[in-house]
């Protein structure tokens, strides 16, 4: 056995299914050997997505995600995904390949200080140096990952030891480390005094973070607010350890969140923060939540308590076992008023939104959509104004692990294609879709807005990136411009793999739903600023082969006048504009189907606005 043998060994030892990973020549002894073992291998686009979809593993699933990279660049590369990790305090393993033992120093090719340049965001890091050290380093660094405040663990093997004999493989049953010993019972006189506090407080609140969740506490933090009446506010990392729809829960506090939940904060006598490190975005001022209260800080990483706010009683230990142990104490906490007037906070200072009624309000779109996702799936939000709105406006969710810790993969990529395949969006969608390959996806769906200046080109680079598209792995490719010569097709693509495959492309969602048998006021709300219900019914054979069994469509309108649709005059501005194109002999793309359909459209659209004579003149 060698040492890369040895270490798919220690993999399959701590019950590990899947490694996300890019191969280079310091790490190819390790993945020679795993093509020999059970465990998945994803291969990923950019070293630096392989630490990010381990980490999101380990999300979902609660334990230590793993990935492998090659040493050098590769090694740099997952630094930013294990910083995320580390911040977010995720279990996981980073196995980096390493020039030869007798090189290290010496700068040769492809030759970094990874240990070094991980050290102020990593748990801990080892360089192996012996191949028989390779079963307890593995066994240590799966406990160092999962145990106390979890988080990222890395190892450094250099090419030699991955190719080094192994004398005798045997791992570990334990682990003995004199230096760790993280706390995890909480101290009995400092819960003793939580208790006392309790009982004197009248406007107790617990502000619950992303511990609560990491050490699976929802279920005691649940039963000990419902025991004491004690209302519950959540920090970003910690929204899933009260149901959103609970009595007690009051939300997110912080930067983006609710008004109500931070008027809470500042105004309790005595706050409770579990699991949560008091950072910026939750408490943008770390002084108040130390004013004219008591402050209770449990987390099972000392050095968060009091870092950047002093606590009165600080407690260390894992949230699990502090609610349990507080559960057994004996107390009575008459906090009803408070209740009362935070309902109160909460009825008056609710968001009062004022949507621009031309466009589509994301606000109401993600509540309509946590509506109709079934409880146990996973929201992904890029960072952004999208993050702030899937957490300003997402409900019902209770944690985000599946029961049956089976990962599910909904991929829905957004990007804007505009003029040739040779731009950054090509090569984007393509790692992309190859990552949602190689997880099974059950539907890959791509949205694409094709651009206007792309729809003054020929016909031919629409069916060319929608081929590329269903090559790449796509079932069903969305888009929505009207200048087409078809609104879809079943495209059969021959993908990655050799074998022959089918997508279900839809060109224009517009002409799309115009093709169908609905009726002539549905097809002219086309011409209007409206939001479409669409319904795709779509049905994927064994061999991957997606086609359309249904289509159910239902118009809403956004924009009203009087009980009136409102045009939109930029919607004119381009239908004027490839109606002047056609009658000009000018367009490539316009057959006398969708000239008269343009026209149809012109016409309404004029008669709404009160627009006449000849094209506008500004868009």
């Amino acid at each position: 056995m060698l040492g890369a043998d040895a270490i798919v060994k220690c993999l399959e030892e701590e019950g590990v299914t899947t490694v996300f990973g890019y191969p280079g020549v310091a790490i190819c002894p390790f993945y020679n050997s795993i093509l020999e073992s059970d465990i998945r291998t994803i291969l990923i686009r950019t070293e630096q997505n392989a630490a990010h979809a381990a980490s999101g593993v380990s999300r979902i699933t609660g334990r230590p995600g793993v990935c492998a990279v090659t040493s050098g660049p590769g090694a740099t590369n997952v630094i930013t995904g294990i910083a995320t990790a580390f911040a977010d305090s995720i279990p996981l393993i980073c196995i980096t390949g390493q020039v030869n033992s007798e090189l290290l120093g010496s700068d040769v090719f492809q030759e970094a200080d990874i240990t070094g340049a991980v050290e102020s965001f990593v748990k801990y890091s080892y360089l192996v140096k012996n191949v028989n050290d390779i079963p307890r380093v593995f066994k240590e660094a799966f406990h160092i990952a999962n145990t106390g405040r979890r988080g990222p663990v890395l190892i450094d093997v250099p090419i030699d030891i991955q190719n080094a004999p192994i004398t005798k493989f045997k791992y570990p049953e334990s682990v003995s480390l004199r230096t760790y010993k993280p706390t995890v019972k909480g101290n009995a006189v400092q819960i003793k005094k939580v208790v006392r506090e309790l009982e004197k407080a009248k406007r107790p609140l617990i502000c619950a973070g992303g511990g609560v969740l990491l050490s699976e506490a929802e279920g005691e933090l649940r039963r000990f607010a419902e025991a004491h009446n004690i209302p519950v506010v959540s920090t970003m990392m910690g929204i899933g350890a009260m149901p959103t729809d609970h009595p007690l829960y009051f939300r997110m506090v912080g930067n983006n969140g609710k008004a109500y939940a931070n008027r809470a904060m500042n105004e309790s006598d005595l706050l409770i923060m579990v699991g949560a490190r008091v950072a910026d975005r939750a408490v943008n001022q770390p002084d108040m939540i130390t004013r004219n209260k008591v402050l209770v800080h449990i987390d099972v990483d000392p050095a968060e308590i009091g870092k950047n706010a002093g606590p009165t009683i600080p407690l260390v230990g894992d949230a699990k076992h502090i609610f349990e142990d507080l559960e057994k104490e004996e107390f009575t906490c008459n906090c009803q008023e408070w209740l009362d007037t935070l309902r109160e906070y909460r009825k008056a200072m609710a968001s009062k939104r004022k949507p621009d009624p031309a466009y589509v309000d994301p606000a109401k779109f993600i509540m309509r959509l946590t509506e109709r996702m079934q409880e146990d799936a996973i929201y992904v939000a890029d960072v952004g104004g999208i993050s702030v709105a899937f957490l300003a406006y997402t409900y019902g969710l209770n944690g985000l692990r599946l029961p049956s810790g089976k990962p599910y993969a909904a991929n829905v990529f957004n990007t804007d294609y505009y003029t040739t395949l040779s731009s950054p969006d090509y090569e984007t969608l393509e790692a992309d879709l190859a990552a949602a390959r190689a997880l099974d996806a059950d539907l890959i769906a791509v949205m694409i807005h094709w651009g206007l200046e792309y729809h003054t080109k020929q016909n031919r680079y629409q069916e060319e990136l929608a081929r590329f598209l269903v090559e790449q792995g796509a079932d069903l490719v969305l888009g929505g411009h009207p200048h087409v010569l078809q609104p879809y097709d079943t495209i059969t693509a021959t993908g990655p793999d050799g074998q022959e495959r089918q997508g279900f492309v839809i060109y224009s969602l517009g002409n799309f739903i115009s093709n169908q048998n609905f009726s002539d006021n549905h097809q002219k709300d086309l011409a209007t600023k409206t939001t479409v219900i669409l319904d795709l019914e779509l049905t994927k054979d064994p061999d991957g082969n997606t086609s359309l069994t249904d289509v159910r469509y239902t118009p809403y309108y956004m924009v009203h006048r009087n009980g009136k649709p409102v045009g939109d005059r930029r919607y004119l501005v381009n239908v004027s504009q490839a109606i002047a194109e056609y009658e000009a002999g000018e367009s490539q793309i316009i057959d006398k189907n969708a000239y008269k359909q343009l026209q149809e459209a012109q016409a309404l659209c004029r008669q709404i606005l009160g627009e006449e004579g000849d094209l506008p003149s500004e868009s």
